[in-house]
Formats: structure tokens, sequence, C-alpha cells
């Protein structure tokens, strides 16, 4: 019955044994970026995502300050709300002009130009 069994298995050949490593190095490489991924995770402990772009403080750091000082710091941030919103306009106009320099010099666009057609 053994003989049997080995003369029914023969060697993997033509596509199927390429589809087989294809599959296999596709499979290794996944497991391994993934390993790397939660690897990284344990042992990088400082590396985490940065707080929303313009920010005062992260959300979590705020938290953890005693009651009286975020009420404090709450009360601030009111009294000077227009100074903060004034600076924040001036450095989101700063950074695009930085970024993008080619917007200054495009003529404004209006909805005629986009949309010739009148509406109805």
């Amino acid at each position: 019955m053994a003989r049997r069994l080995f003369r029914r298995m023969r060697p993997m050949s033509g596509d199927r044994s390429r589809w087989t490593v294809g599959i296999l190095a596709v499979s290794l490489l996944l497991n391994l970026f993934l390993a790397g991924v939660i690897f990284g995770r344990i042992t990088l402990p400082g590396i985490r995502p940065l707080p929303a772009p313009g920010a005062l403080i992260a959300r979590g750091r705020l938290r953890d300050v005693p009651a009286p000082e975020r009420l404090r710091f709450a009360v601030a941030m009111r009294r000077h709300a227009p100074d903060i919103r004034a600076a924040r306009a001036g450095l989101r106009a700063a950074r695009q002009a930085v970024e993008n320099p080619w917007l200054r010099l495009a003529p404004p666009v209006t909805m005629k130009a986009i949309w010739p057609i009148r509406h109805l």
C-alpha cells in the first residue's frame, strides 16, 4: 500500500511549482513586514504620531495636566483666541507660499471660468 502511495506522488513541475514559490515568497515578505511593524512598535516607544498640525499641545499631554492648571490653560486660550487665530492664519499663508510658490503667480479662478454654462 505504501508503494502505491509513493507512486502516485509526483514531483511538482512547471506552472504549479512557480505559483507555489511565488506565493511562498509573497507570504514571507508580508510576514517580515508585519513582524517589523510589530517589533518597531514595541521597541521604539518614542515614535508616535504627531499631534494635528497647528495644535498647541497634544490632547494626551493636556489630559495629564492637573485640573486647576488645565482650567487656567483653557481660560488663557479663550482670552487670547483672536490673537491665536490671526497668528494661525498668518502661519497658514506663509506655509502655502513656501510649499507652492506657483499659487501666487496663478490668476484667480472664478466659477464662470470653471463652469461656463449658465445654470437655470
